[in-house]
């Protein structure tokens, strides 16, 4: 398995303005103690943050402490701070002072003991207490204090817009590792301001806080795999950021469109706005956001199957990323380029390119590059049958994984271990590594990964024999991708169901799952998928006996093959050679 594509574009959805004000409205609702994290990587725009925060609440107390270094219980600082003061809400700063081991902070004594006192904190605190903290203090507490972080409020997310953050690393925000349950009552949040906003006199009203709130449900609504609400979400921001005459946001937005049609396999919906991106990219002059656009286009006609294609739109991010020295933006480009390579077959120069992207990684520590890269490399082994160089490389990834708390990419990394423990034959691991993939995809709410876990599930259980146990992973599988609205998923499930069927020799039933897989294939213009699934109808249909129809689908799948420069056109071209043989012999003794 390849690692899904993230979303380049959702840099937009980190906006103060709503943040702010979701943050204000929870504070003046806020009755006693309440638990609030405010996620800021710049201590000087806490200022700036907090003193606006004043302005917008005038009528309330907003008081300020900081925790002095080597402080080891937050409660016990904060009984002795509170007796002087009498605030309407606390805000506390300095925690990453506080985080004692550099290497492991969620085992520092400080978040330990902030778990310890989680119901303590209630009835010692009177008053709603926001904890200033960054990416690091706050991703230390979730892990090593989960029954704290399990009592707050709300989590807002600020950061400043004079600074330029690597959409790459955006895959691994905090905020997408918030449990689901809150990213929905986030969403809710949302829904009710943006009816204020709506609810002002024309004059009044905010068109551009409006695009902001819409964008941010769309992004959140796309991490629950809730792709339709996230693309209606989308379109109504596309259409104010159209009104606005923004191109920066339409640029933007269209490209978070364009995401979320390829997460559905919709892709050549997905190309269209990508398309939109990449021209509104260029009206605002923004190259960085251009080579986002081209890398996306890139990885859509990827996904397609047109790996010449691919190669072109990559070769023109690499290009930008050069001219510009986004070095962050080159590894990318030359990992998709290694990606590409791989499609086409090329294995040698997909190896050298994916290696190149390793040592750059590592030489400037870059820890999600670097996870990256080993990923792609033991796509490749496993594609050569170097099984043990595969394993390697996905331990690695899991163990970068789970040190920096990106359960996403574990959960992709233990998908992609038990892929090559089942080419091993090695099931009973297969299916421990797979069943640890959808425990994780079931906690952070993400429903196409947990879809992939169930499908991979059934076929481990299948190659065990246990036909019982596939027939309900795969059953459930398709519930989902149905669900979900994901149409490539879908085209993966019926074929799944089909390769079942042939096992057991229920051609019939067989036959019916392929064609449906065919069919959705050629609705979504997914070539290498349409070619997969007419390849093995046309192997149903010759068990079956119905060996007329049988070559004329391989024929067909052959053709797409060789339109996409596919390395399994050769073996088609044998199977038609044997099968045409075949029938000759066959008609001569009958």
């Amino acid at each position: 398995m390849i690692e899904t594509l993230a979303n380049p574009f959702l840099l937009a959805t980190v906006d103060n303005e709503v943040e702010l004000e979701t943050l204000a409205r929870a504070l003046e609702l806020a009755v006693g103690f309440q638990l609030f994290f405010a996620r800021c990587n710049e201590p000087a725009l806490r200022e700036r943050l907090l003193e606006d925060l004043r302005q917008r609440l005038p009528e309330l107390d907003l008081s300020e402490i900081r925790v002095p270094e080597a402080t080891s219980h937050l409660l016990d600082f904060l009984t002795e701070i509170q007796s002087s003061i009498a605030p309407s809400a606390l805000f506390v700063s300095g925690i990453e002072n506080s985080l004692s081991n550099v290497d492991h902070p969620e085992l520092s004594t400080f978040v330990l003991n902030l778990n310890a006192a989680r119901n303590s904190f209630p009835t010692v605190i009177r008053c709603p207490l926001v904890l200033w903290v960054s990416d690091y203090a706050l991703g230390a507490i979730m892990r090593g204090a989960p029954d704290f972080f399990s009592i707050r409020s709300g989590v807002y997310y600020l950061e400043s817009r004079d600074r330029f953050i690597d959409p790459a690393k955006l895959e691994e925000s905090t905020e997408l590792a918030i449990p689901p349950g809150e990213r929905r009552s986030r969403i809710g949040e949302l829904q009710e301001l943006l009816s204020e906003f709506q609810s002002l006199p024309e004059e009044r009203r905010d068109r551009s806080a409006e695009l902001r709130c819409w964008d941010r449900m769309g992004a959140l609504s796309e991490s629950l795999s809730d792709y339709q609400h996230a693309i209606d979400s989308y379109e109504n921001a596309l259409q104010l950021a159209i009104e606005l005459k923004d191109p920066r946001a339409q640029a933007s937005v269209a490209g978070n469109l364009g995401v979320s049609y390829h997460y559905t396999g919709n892709y050549h919906r997905a190309i269209d706005y990508y398309d939109q991106a990449l021209h509104a990219s260029r009206q605002a002059m923004d190259p960085q956001a251009e080579a986002t656009a081209l890398s996306s286009l890139g990885a859509a006609y990827e996904a397609l199957g047109d790996y010449r294609r691919a190669i072109h739109y990559n070769l023109q991010s690499l290009a930008l990323a050069q001219k510009t020295g986004d070095k962050g933006g080159i590894r990318a480009a030359l990992g998709s380029l290694g990606v590409a390579y791989e499609g086409l077959g090329d294995y040698s120069k997909a190896l050298a390119y994916h290696n190149g992207v390793l040592s750059a990684a590592r030489e400037v520590g870059d820890q999600r590059s670097e996870a990256q890269s080993l990923s792609n490399l033991g796509v490749v082994y496993l594609l050569t049958g170097d099984f043990r160089h595969a394993i390697d490389c996905h331990e690695q990834v899991l163990s970068i994984a789970r040190k920096t708390g990106n359960k996403r990419s574990a959960g992709i990394a233990l998908t992609n271990l038990g892929t090559a423990y089942r080419s091993l034959g090695e099931y009973v691991k297969a299916v421990d590594y797979f069943k640890q993939a959808l425990e994780i995809a079931r906690d952070i709410g993400d429903r196409q990964s947990e879809a992939t876990a169930l499908g991979n599930l059934g076929i481990a259980s299948k190659n065990m024999g246990d036909y019982e146990s596939s027939l309900k992973h795969y059953s459930l599988a398709l519930e989902i991708v149905q669900a979900i609205g994901d149409r490539h998923g879908e085209a993966a499930a019926y074929g799944n169901l089909g390769n079942l069927y042939s096992n057991l020799r229920d051609y019939d039933s067989a036959i019916a799952s392929y064609e449906k897989s065919v069919e959705i294939a050629q609705g979504i213009g997914d070539r290498r998928a349409q070619a997969i699934s007419l390849t093995n109808l046309a192997a149903a249909l010759y068990e079956a006996g119905d060996y007329k129809t049988a070559i004329a689908s391989e024929e067909q799948a052959l053709r797409l093959l060789e339109e996409i420069g596919s390395p399994a056109a050769a073996e088609a071209r044998k199977t038609l050679s044997a099968w045409r043989s075949d029938k000759l012999l066959k008609a001569e003794n009958s």
